[in-house]
């Protein structure tokens, strides 16, 4: 399939030019690119200051945080702790160890090579939209480039030329007891639903998280989210930031992604220079299922031979939402899944896979969307565009 669509997003390349550009910055620290975005990082380290719960929480979660990367001997404690001061506040800990959002990722062939494709969905802090940035970061292994969040030090979208690209999505929270999957209906959808648009929104809300609690859903969130803070082991975004400074290709990236103990699950869809190289990776604290097509299955296959903990399957797409599939939840775990979320925005997009170019409208785009981008390996370019409200705000293109 060859990518003939001038297309993106439903704009043209003149639409696109026309749009604001989206900051970007070339070898920067973390601590430079604030200084060059301080509204935005104020706006976002505000968010975690309205409430005295969010005090409290970001407080005591920092304090686990920050002696976690400080015990450890963190790669990243003194670049965590430069960003923490700026800050003034506790939160920048807890900032960088989340990855609370929901997206959708895939990957298509183009002219031969693996497309990274993933939208950005985190509706729970509408500022992220704006203190989105591209940068290109500098690691032992050459140059990589990352669409970032101003203050977060992790990665959770990126790609390296001629190595491999990644987006990482949240998983499905564990229930408690190991019960069967938590399934959200839909009365709790419309309800949130009205909660984001109706003047006394805050009623449905609260109807809304009266239903997740009854059903279990958010202490066994708490339990999670406690057992993630707490652990001594590393963070998904920020083993994947080590990976793009450390991992010659490939190969040695997915071999830290699948095998490296965790303090969380997660999700991630990873390619490479061509159709062999191609995979979703499902992620739990100790255990990995990889899911890749025909052309990488034996390859893979040989890579883990030896993981007793990781399992390789073969799939027809490569496409990655936040719940584990049925064939998946059996090797894994139960989690609980989002009746309409997941499944059909993965979906939405896996129809699409064939096509000239992705129409997020037709399913895949959702009220919560801030980015999305793509990354193609072989040629090391790469283009995304920054959304509020449904509509694109910035662009970029490399």
């Amino acid at each position: 399939m060859t990518d003939s669509s001038d297309l993106y997003y439903g704009l043209t390349q003149a639409e696109r030019d026309a749009l604001p550009a989206m900051p970007s910055f070339k070898g920067k620290t973390t601590a430079e690119i604030i200084a060059n975005m301080p509204d935005k990082f104020r706006a976002l380290m505000k968010v975690a200051s309205g409430s005295v719960f969010k005090r409290v929480y970001f407080a005591v979660s920092d304090s686990y945080l920050k002696k976690k990367h400080e015990d450890t001997n963190s790669r990243y404690a003194a670049e965590l702790r430069a960003t923490d001061a700026l800050a003034g506040s506790p939160k920048v800990y807890s900032l960088n160890e989340s990855y609370d959002f929901f997206c959708t990722s895939a990957s298509r062939i183009v002219d031969g090579k693996p497309v990274l494709l993933s939208t950005l969905d985190w509706g729970k802090m509408p500022e992220i939209c704006q203190a989105l940035y591209h940068a290109e970061c500098e690691g032992e292994q050459g140059a990589f480039d990352v669409y970032n969040v101003t203050g977060y030090s992790g990665v959770f979208r990126g790609g390296a030329e001629g190595r491999f690209a990644v987006a990482l999505n949240r998983a499905p929270v564990p229930t408690l007891f190991n019960l069967p999957a938590i399934q959200k209906t839909e009365r709790e959808h419309r309800l949130q639903d009205k909660a984001r648009s109706h003047k006394l929104g805050f009623v449905f809300n609260l109807a809304a998280a009266a239903i997740a609690f009854a059903r279990g859903e958010t202490i066994a969130k708490l339990v999670s989210t406690a057992k993630s803070y707490t652990s001594r082991e590393k963070t998904i975004p920020f083993v994947l930031r080590e990976a793009f400074e450390t991992a010659a290709d490939f190969t040695q990236a997915l071999d830290m992604a699948a095998r490296t103990k965790l303090s969380g699950s997660g999700l991630m869809v990873m390619t490479g220079v061509d159709e062999t190289e191609n995979c979703a990776i499902y992620r739990t604290r100790d255990n990995c299922v990889i899911e890749t097509t025909a052309a990488g299955f034996e390859k893979l296959s040989a890579q883990f031979a030896d993981a007793a903990n990781v399992t390789v399957l073969q799939a027809d797409k490569i496409c990655i939402a936040n719940h584990w599939p049925d064939h998946i939840a059996k090797i894994l775990g139960n989690g609980y899944d989002r009746i309409d979320f997941p499944r059909a925005r993965c979906d939405a997009m896996k129809a699409q896979l064939d096509n000239d170019h992705i129409d997020l409208k037709q399913g895949v785009e959702v009220d919560s969307t801030v980015l999305y981008s793509e990354y193609n390996v072989s040629k090391g370019s790469s283009r995304a565009l920054a959304i509020q409200n449904r509509k694109p705000i910035a662009y970029h293109a490399k």
